[in-house]
């Protein structure tokens, strides 16, 4: 039989129960605009009943307060968060994207580029035909090959700028993912320490919770939660990142940042980050499935549209490591316009190992097939020899590919510079090639227009252009059709005569119309060879078009000086009617409308297609890209937030019922307590 005081009891416990839920609604009030607040409800639950031995069986003893919970959702959180690391990724992708646009055709239709300075070349040029020996046209041309250079130089400038930004952006970004999985594990070991003892620590769950929503903007992460085999100690908490652990349980590793001595791409700046655990894992900066903004600025930063070098190894001695092109490798090995690794302190990777090289030679043959020397940093030992000998020997395709840097499927600062020197090296050699065989008002034969300067001693070198014709298919050296042994009676070529130099072989002199020597030209004798240079031109003041980049890209200075040295003659003929012939001039206007010198057309398509239908295209893709994320995250969010997030009407409502709930149990006690009070003090029990 319960005792006399029973009912007190039970309106005890709906009081104890529904005061919780209302202090617990008035929390949810309280924390309406907290960032990561998850809404707390009560559960609650019927107390044991009690037997009473009687015919009506079993009483109600009342209600209990079991546990106070937070709604949150599995499904939701997560879904948020791989919306989030996508939006962010296309986001810092579209940010930038713009930048680099912005350098490449700034969108003032009179601010300069290289696109504007290249038209204003070549309208001054057809001003130049109608009257030729017009030394004010010709300083107006030669200037504006100078404005030419100088904008593709700041272009390239600026985009160095914008990758020492993203590095550094890089760096902040590892440091606020170190920072996260210093918070985790310490909000983690909170956790434990109070649901140890069967409570749920609501608030610090949603702290911890908040941190993996920022840190998922990173990069993607991955969160799995154990409970004991045994149902005894705590939870295993583990945050998974880029296919490491960042944080297991109170345990954090975190990511160290390298500042690589050697570079990947030629333009490249000094000391960018590269990524590794803290316990010694390499970390994949590369990886496709990185996710967040981390993947983002690597993409910008690195991106080469997936055409690394790639070559196949040839040879190997304890000094060099000698590479030649296939049908697998890379655009970039088989066109010295495209040509983009480092001139020295570079990497070769071959079978998963790295080999440190000084500087590299290149031997071009007859038949287009690329040989690369490298010369190595350090001495091969015995050992590291007959491993790449085996190699060799295997024969193995997979195994004999050599590389430099990593395949990156992304259109990013790398690629955007390799197309700009793609452009200068091969509209200068084209453009040098004309002028170097025609003639100034001096009566000389022309020098390069378009030059590389010397970025330690200030050196204006001479190119040596060698082109390949997209018209008859023969390689060109300074103009001048590379013929073997069996043709020698086609060395005279546009009035210019090949004659050989005793002594010397394969080696010749070109001697104008009147005889007069020009130049010395190699021809050989075979097709193993028609064209060699070296990555590090030493004191040579003649080099290849490898050299000249958008950073080194000048134009001659005594020619900007002086526009009475711009070859516009093609013949040396005494005289002012003589100097009145433009000839060569006219080759010059018409490089402008050459569509075989791009593959996308002449100069100005190449700039079009560059600016407008890659870049311009590439920055409207993941800019769309981003809207469309974003807008996906913004549902998932509105979604996440009607099941988790706090309606103050509804906690309105909840609080009523509450104080509703709390009057009613006031009200039983109060019965209760006449009616206790007629019990004792009327009846005298």
């Amino acid at each position: 039989m319960p005792s006399t005081f029973f009912g007190l009891n039970i309106a005890a416990s709906g009081m104890a129960t529904y005061n919780a839920g209302l202090n617990t609604t008035g929390h949810n009030i309280s924390n309406l605009k907290t960032e990561g607040y998850s809404r707390q409800r009560v559960i609650q639950k019927a107390t044991d009943a009690l037997s009473l031995r009687t015919s009506y069986g079993m009483m109600g003893t009342g209600v209990q307060a079991t546990d106070i919970v937070n709604d949150r959702s599995e499904y939701f959180d997560n879904k948020y968060r791989q919306c989030h690391s996508t939006f962010q990724r296309y986001a810092t992708e579209s940010y930038y994207l713009q930048s680099v646009e912005n350098y490449f055709y700034p969108k003032e239709e009179n601010s300069g580029s290289v696109a504007n300075s290249l038209t204003n070349f070549f309208t001054s040029l057809s001003h130049l035909t109608t009257s030729p020996m017009d030394t004010t046209i010709r300083t107006n041309i030669t200037g504006y090959a100078a404005t030419l250079a100088y904008y593709a130089e700041q272009t390239a400038i600026q985009m160095q700028e914008l990758q020492s930004e993203v590095n550094m952006e890089i760096e902040a970004t590892v440091k606020q993912i170190n920072a996260y999985a210093e918070q985790l594990s310490s909000l983690t070991k909170q956790i434990n320490a109070i649901e140890v003892y069967d409570q749920t620590a609501n608030d610090l769950r949603d702290q911890r919770a908040l941190i993996i929503d920022k840190l998922s903007g990173l990069a993607d992460v991955t969160v799995t939660e154990k409970a004991p085999a045994d149902g005894n100690g705590t939870n295993q908490y583990i945050v998974t990142l880029g296919g490491g652990v960042l944080v297991d349980t109170t345990r954090y590793n975190t990511l160290n940042l390298i500042a690589q001595e050697n570079k990947v791409s030629q333009n490249d700046i000094e000391n960018l980050y590269t990524i590794e655990w803290s316990y010694g894992q390499g970390f994949d900066c590369h990886n496709p499935i990185l996710g967040g903004k981390l993947q983002g600025l690597f993409d910008i930063r690195d991106g080469n549209n997936a055409d690394n070098f790639r070559t196949t190894i040839k040879e190997v001695t304890a000094q060099t490591i000698t590479l030649v092109t296939d049908g697998r490798s890379s655009v970039s090995a088989q066109d010295l316009a495209q040509l983009d690794i480092p001139v020295g302190d570079g990497v070769l990777t071959i079978g998963k190992l790295d080999y440190e090289y000084s500087s590299f030679t290149v031997d071009i043959a007859a038949d287009g097939t690329y040989t690369y020397t490298f010369t190595l940093k350090d001495e091969l030992s015995d050992t590291g020899v007959d491993r790449l000998q085996e190699i060799i020997d295997e024969a193995d395709p997979e195994k004999m590919q050599a590389t430099v840097g990593d395949s990156i499927g992304f259109r990013g600062i790398p690629y955007y510079m390799r197309m700009l020197n793609e452009f200068i090296r091969t509209f200068s050699a084209n453009f040098n090639a004309v002028q170097n065989k025609g003639y100034d008002l001096n009566g000389d034969l022309g020098r390069d227009l378009f030059v590389a300067t010397s970025k330690t001693d200030g050196r204006e070198y001479d190119m040596t252009e060698f082109l390949k014709n997209t018209h008859d298919g023969f390689y060109y050296l300074n103009g001048y059709k590379v013929f073997d042994s069996e043709k020698k009676d086609a060395y005279e070529q546009d009035g210019f005569t090949f004659e050989a130099i005793v002594d010397e072989d394969n080696y010749y002199r070109l001697l104008d119309s009147k005889g007069n020597f020009v130049e010395k030209v190699y021809i050989p004798d075979d097709d193993s060879k028609i064209f060699s240079f070296t990555s590090t031109p030493g004191n040579a003041t003649s080099v290849s078009y490898y050299a000249m980049t958008a950073l080194t890209y000048d134009a001659a200075k005594d020619l900007v000086a002086n526009g009475a040295l711009l070859a516009c003659s093609a013949e040396n003929i005494e005289g002012t009617a003589g100097w009145e012939e433009a000839k060569n001039l006219d080759k010059m206007v018409a490089l402008g409308m050459d569509n075989a010198m791009f593959k996308q057309g002449d100069p100005h398509s190449y700039l079009n297609v560059l600016v407008t239908a890659t870049l311009g295209v590439d920055a409207d893709r993941v800019k769309k890209s981003s809207e469309n994320a974003e807008n996906i995250l913004n549902s998932v969010d509105n979604r996440r937030i009607a099941q988790t997030g706090v309606d103050e009407d509804e906690e309105g409502q909840n609080l009523v019922i509450y104080q509703n709930l709390l009057a009613y149990q006031y009200r039983v006690l109060s019965v209760m307590n006449e009616v206790l009070d007629k019990l004792i003090n009327g009846t005298a029990v």
